[in-house]
């Protein structure tokens, strides 16, 4: 691989990368997946909803690494809101609440190799972090905030990744 890769095609690479993961409509993408946190129909349970994702931007960075390219993507000014239900003792409750990070960062290494005569793309060792998490959530039980803090930012995180991670080996494999 790195015998092929020049500077304009990485250049290239990474411009295609932002450009088509930055075109996600990660709101909408969110919302199919709601409730992201069901804990049930009990006296202390909870349902989370993302309402809207947003980001100011996406920064990808590709370079030549033994057998494929290593690629490191950047979803910046992440801004997530949404609401929750709760019953907490019984009694039951709702709140809005937001979740910021600085970025979502997400790490993989793009492995080519011949399938039957076809060039198929893959990933290995995809890893994504939150850097800069910020939380706004009041009035509610601190088991609620407490799914917030951790289950909901996972969510958030885990459903960037891995769309990031369905979307980039059809994108260079093309």
């Amino acid at each position: 691989v790195n015998d092929f890769l020049s500077g304009r095609g990485i250049a290239e690479l990474s411009g295609l990368i932002a450009d088509f993961i930055d075109s996600t409509d990660y709101t909408a993408l969110a919302r199919s997946l709601n409730p992201v946190v069901d804990t049930g129909d009990g006296c202390n349970s909870a349902k989370v909803f993302i309402d809207s994702v947003e980001h100011s931007g996406i920064d990808v960075e590709v370079g030549p690494v033994a057998n494929g390219i290593d690629a490191a993507i950047a979803v910046r000014s992440l801004a997530v809101t949404g609401h929750v239900t709760f019953r907490a003792v019984c009694i039951g409750g709702s709140a809005g609440f937001s979740v910021s990070a600085d970025a979502l960062e997400v790490g993989a290494v793009i492995v080519p190799s011949l399938a039957g005569g076809d060039i198929a793309v893959g990933l290995d060792d995809v890893t994504s972090a939150l850097s800069g998490l910020g939380i706004e959530v009041g009035g509610v039980p601190g088991f609620v905030e407490d799914l917030i803090s951790g289950a909901v930012s996972d969510q958030v995180a885990g459903i960037l990744r891995d769309q990031i991670a369905q979307m980039v080996p059809p994108l260079v494999g093309s």
